[in-house]
Parts: structure tokens; C-alpha cells; sequence
């Protein structure tokens, strides 16, 4: 699941702060004095999302059903420690950049939820669930992880309808299983295709061969990550377009979702807010 960097809600922010500016400045007021105060303003919220806490919104299903499509979760910055990449809107300011510096450094945990660059685009962000750590060894075999040759455990708990992203008409029947890491506090949901359903389809062998992999060999500071939609998921499976993930590009962990809304309502439209928000995730502690 990725998040790129959505334009339409920079624009639609940009479009309010020139709307309060004009209508400040035809009040009367300096201009000088109204653009100091929203300087103050964007410093104050910069350093919020920078170093404290950050915001997201969901545009694809590779989470699901832990993260919905339109769910706007909240990142906690200061969990891993702070790299360049840390900075908000740092993916427009220098998306390429090549940097190892990383203050007040923590590690991640195996089952954590955390949004990181991605390595190979460093202007996009992704959201996975971490799965290997540096030195781990990690094989999908018939759909169950191998971690250092030692099988996960997943427990089959009920089923799922998945609305394809590509075709929300479409609709995918889904087992879900529980799954707990070793070390992990609380175990995780994960969903994957029916029996039926996979063979139904007409690209089984790209799903099968996700879950049949070689074994990956993580390297020194890096991290494997899936997203728990297990046969929907462009992940570190894919070593030439994500692959290993260096802790550089660890932006933060997800904790919370703050806000969701479904049917793919956009941010910038308002006037659709209240029929279409999921009331029941407002808040929702994520796991």
C-alpha cells in the first residue's frame, strides 16, 4: 500500500490559505502581519508532523482489512528516531537524497505497522507490516512465512469480500487468518484468497508464485515488510521494484486511524464528508 504525495489536498490547503489571506487583507489588515501569523503557523505544524506526529491517507487495499482504502492514519515520527526523510514534505524538497544520518535511533519491532520511503522512489511513501529484521531469513511457502526456517503460525477466523482497487466492482473472497510473530505483544489479522477464488482467476500463477517465494537474506539495516492483504500486495517480495528496506527510509509507526472514509471520497471534497465517513474507525487503535 502506498501513499503518495496527493496533490489534490495540497491544492485545496493552498486554496484555503489564499482564500483567509484575501479576505483578511480586504478587512483591512497589514499583509505583512497576516502572513507572519501563518508563518508562525506552518512552523508550529511543521514541526508537529516532522518530529511528533504525521498523517497519511490511504489510496490502495494492500492492508487490508487492518487499513481501509480512505483511511487517514495517524504515524507516530519519533518511534524509529529521525532521518532527513523524516521532515514533512521532505519528498518535495529532495526526494533522492542519500543520506545514513539518523538521530536518537530506535529499532523496529517484527509486526509493527510503519510507513517508510519507498527505495526505490524515495518520493513515495509505502505502509507495510514489518516482517524480517537485519540477519533474518524469510521464504513464503505455500502462503505461510518461514522466519530463519521456523513456520508461522496463522489461524483461520472467518471470511472477507476485498473490493478489487483496480475494480471496485469487483469483488475478491478472502480467508482471514490470525498471525502472531515471534516476539510480538498481540497477534495480527492477514487475509488471502479462497481456494475457489484463486483458481478462479486468470493470473493464479503471479498469485501463487507470492505465495512460493525463494527465501530472502535481510541485510545489515534493513527490514522486510508485507501488507497483510498477503496476494494484493507489492511488497519487499518484490525485490526490483521495493526490495530490502533501508532504515534511512523508516519514516515512522502507525498507531492509530484519526479519520476514514470510504466509496474513495477525496479530501477535497467536503460536500460528500458526512454520508460517506466510517464512523465505526474514527479512532480505531490499529494492531
Amino acid at each position: 500500500m502506498h501513499t503518495e504525495p496527493n496533490y489534490g489536498y495540497y491544492l485545496f490547503i493552498a486554496a484555503i490559505f489564499f482564500y483567509i489571506v484575501f479576505s483578511e487583507y480586504k478587512k483591512g489588515r497589514s499583509l505583512k502581519k497576516i502572513l507572519r501569523e501563518f508563518f508562525v503557523a506552518f512552523l508550529i505544524i511543521f514541526s508537529i508532523r516532522s518530529f511528533l506526529f504525521d498523517i497519511f491517507i490511504i489510496p490502495s487495499g494492500s492492508m487490508v482489512n487492518n487499513l481501509l482504502v480512505g483511511d487517514i492514519p495517524v504515524v507516530k515520527k519519533y518511534s524509529y528516531g529521525y532521518s532527513p526523510f523524516s521532515l514533512w514534505l521532505s519528498e518535495f524538497i529532495y526526494p533522492n537524497l542519500k543520506s545514513d544520518i539518523k538521530f536518537f535511533e530506535s529499532s523496529p519491532k517484527r509486526g509493527d505497522i510503519f510507513v517508510f520511503r519507498l527505495p526505490t522512489d524515495p518520493s513515495i511513501n509505502y505502509v507495510k507490516r514489518i516482517v524480517g529484521l537485519p540477519g533474518d531469513k524469510v521464504q513464503i511457502i505455500n502462503g505461510d512465512i518461514y522466519i530463519n526456517d521456523q513456520r508461522i503460525d496463522r489461524k483461520y477466523v472467518g471470511e472477507y469480500d476485498y473490493d478489487n482497487d483496480e475494480n471496485p466492482d469487483l469483488v475478491h473472497f478472502m480467508n482471514v487468518f490470525e498471525e502472531k510473530f515471534p516476539g510480538e505483544g498481540k497477534s495480527h489479522n492477514i487475509i488471502m484468497l479462497t481456494e475457489d477464488e484463486l483458481n478462479s482467476l486468470p493470473y493464479k500463477n503471479y498469485i501463487i508464485s507470492k505465495q512460493n517465494t525463494p527465501p530472502y537474506y535481510v541485510p545489515k539495516d534493513h527490514y522486510f515488510g508485507m501488507g497483510d492483504n498477503r496476494d494484493f500486495s507489492n511488497d519487499c517480495r518484490n525485490l526490483e521494484e521495493v526490495g530490502f528496506i533501508h532504515k534511512r527510509y523508516i519514516i515512522g509507526k502507525v498507531t492509530m486511524v484519526l479519520f476514514s472514509m470510504g466509496n474513495r471520497i477525496k479530501f477535497y471534497e467536503p460536500w460528500k464528508w458526512l454520508q460517506n465517513i466510517r464512523y465505526n474507525r474514527l479512532f480505531k487503535i490499529v494492531e
